[in-house]
């Protein structure tokens, strides 16, 4: 999937791409393991962990209202712990 998300990029965006590649260059010749790759309260941004962490509240929200419980997969080696 995450081929096909950079196949995409290089084709639609090919510009996007080429500042990717710089970023992650730039990031593990300067910053990797260095000082640099210290925390920094004004520039690291948690946001998306509230973001996750909502989302992951609401599904198991939602869960525990349900009359069914999700079911695995035949299969799976989690089915029979739940059967």
């Amino acid at each position: 999937m995450i081929m096909l998300g950079l196949l995409l990029l290089t084709i639609a965006w090919p510009s996007q791409f080429q500042l990717l590649l710089q970023t992650i260059a730039d990031f593990i010749n300067n910053r990797y393991h260095r000082p640099a790759d210290n925390y920094d309260p004004d520039t690291w941004d948690f946001s998306g962990i509230v973001e996750d962490a909502r989302m992951a509240f609401e599904i198991g929200y939602i869960l525990t209202k349900q009359e069914k419980f999700p079911k695995w997969n035949d299969g799976s080696e989690f089915k029979s712990l739940r059967d």
